[in-house]
């Protein structure tokens, strides 16, 4: 870019006379000026020192996405996988109970650990669902797995009438507040899953 065609000084805001192909000086006010690349969108900008650190900063974390949490922050990190495994393992159980079958895997991230990587085609049920971190996953408090959960469509246990029978039977024996919340239970896992439950 060699016009002048929003070029001003970052600290000023006096206009310059042509855009700096590198670090220079204001000849208005005598603050540095810098060119560098925005983390928003690419496109290059001129910023003064307070500027140039702030995107130093942003692209340092970046370099630094693979290092591990520590204390409070990598016990929550954990703690949320671990709550994230047990709800999919609870709804892949609300599915059986009602006669479908369900395979659960593991899903990574481009940048997941080679741990994850190996296990892709892998499927599992409720109970033999690998622990998440992965036991060898090499950064577990930055860990991106989650675990899917999908209904077969073939076989099927039981037809959808009988199921339908079957939690009707299931509500209509418990106390008002056992019933809705089973059938909350049973909706969000059918919802996942994809398959229409009706009310």
């Amino acid at each position: 870019m060699s016009d002048s065609l929003g070029a001003t000084c970052p600290s000023c805001r006096a206009a310059l006379s042509r855009w700096p192909g590198r670090k220079t000086i204001c000849p208005d006010c005598g603050e540095p000026i810098f060119v560098r690349t925005s983390p928003r969108d690419g496109a290059r900008i001129l910023v003064n020192d307070t500027g140039r650190r702030e995107i130093e900063a942003h692209y340092e974390r970046l370099r630094s996405i693979d290092a591990p949490l520590t204390g409070d922050i990598a016990d929550a990190a954990l703690k949320r996988k671990a709550d994230h495994r047990a709800w999919e393992i609870e709804a892949a159980r609300s599915a059986i109970k009602v006669g479908l079958y369900v395979e659960m895997s593991i899903l990574g991230a481009p940048h997941s650990c080679p741990a994850s990587h190996s296990i892709a085609a892998d499927k599992f049920g409720p109970d033999n669902l690998p622990p998440l971190p992965l036991p060898n996953c090499s950064i577990p408090t930055r860990c991106p797995c989650c675990v899917t959960i999908r209904a077969l469509d073939e076989p099927v246990r039981r037809s959808s009438e009988e199921i339908e029978r079957d939690l009707t039977a299931r509500l209509e024996a418990l106390p008002r507040d056992e019933a809705r919340a089973l059938y909350t239970q049973y909706a969000t896992t059918f919802q996942r899953l994809g398959i229409e439950f009706a009310s």
